[in-house]
């Protein structure tokens, strides 16, 4: 996922069951938000289910430069 520069991006895991959540970034809520570029990764655990993890790439672009003359 590509963003442009001062963007915020958020991750939000949600299965709708009872679950613990773990990012990455050391949250441990259901979403989190992205503001640097990175592989950001959660565990969820259901009660009573299987571990699952998923990343994703998050890349942020900068500014061009544009110069009007003076």
């Amino acid at each position: 996922t590509t963003l442009c520069a001062g963007d915020t991006l958020l991750l939000h895991a949600d299965i709708h069951t009872s679950a613990t959540y773990l990012w990455s970034t050391g949250d441990s809520s259901v979403s989190a938000s992205v503001y640097r570029p990175g592989l950001f990764a959660v565990t969820v655990t259901p009660s009573g289910g299987c571990t699952a993890t998923d990343d994703i790439q998050v890349q942020f672009l900068t500014a061009a430069d544009i110069f009007l003359g003076a």
